[in-house]
């Protein structure tokens, strides 16, 4: 990421927390590139109070400036929660574990898909997800993750009401109920009509 904001003559800094300067990946790359002018190294010792001072580099939000993080889910929701006012375009962070779905629904009902393309319909049960049906009935679609974190299975919603249980889309994106990720999200209506 460092090397591609450098070659656009992007102005970027990044902060790269580890434990120690011994346990730190890509030192020597950082110094032979000469990319080490754009990174502050901050070794924490294992301890959080060494660590990230958030409060102190995150700068006011300004249309320029977008934050990028990357790390143990307490550093997310830490630079999450100090960037809240800030529009949600502009605060990038890559989770590597999806929602528990326990957590984000009351529970799983049956529905129905529809595909556009063919005008097949299937069945999605209460204990399987849309991509699990799609799977057995081989039908081909685009994933990665299958943890609603990635964003590839991404697919346009044509009518229905999504039950959105990912942490890719947007807020806005969710609201306008024309996208949904299928690995994980569901349907709040009967049938789900989807672009496949």
């Amino acid at each position: 990421m460092c090397q591609r904001l450098r070659k656009l003559d992007k102005p970027f800094h990044s902060y790269y927390v580890t434990r120690n300067s011994k346990s730190t990946a890509f030192k020597s790359f950082l110094k032979k590139s000469g990319l080490n002018s754009h990174v502050t190294n901050i070794h924490d010792e294992g301890n959080p109070q060494n660590g990230l001072k958030i409060d102190d580099i995150i700068p006011k939000f300004s249309s320029e400036n977008h934050i990028y993080v990357c790390g143990p889910p307490g550093l997310i929701n830490a630079v999450r929660t100090h960037c809240k006012d800030w529009p949600e375009e502009h605060v990038h962070f890559e989770l590597f574990e999806g929602p528990d779905i326990n957590e984000t629904s009351t529970s799983n009902s049956s529905f129905e898909i529809i595909l556009e393309d063919t005008g097949i319909t299937l069945d999605v049960p209460a204990n399987k997800t849309i991509m699990e049906i799609l799977k057995e009935n081989d039908i081909p679609y685009i994933s990665s993750c299958e943890q609603g974190i990635c964003g590839a299975c991404i697919t346009e919603v044509v009518d229905g009401v999504p039950d959105h249980r990912d942490s890719c889309l947007l807020d806005d994106e969710k609201q306008s109920g024309k996208l949904i990720t299928i690995c994980c999200s569901r349907s709040k209506s009967a049938q789900l009509h989807l672009k496949l």
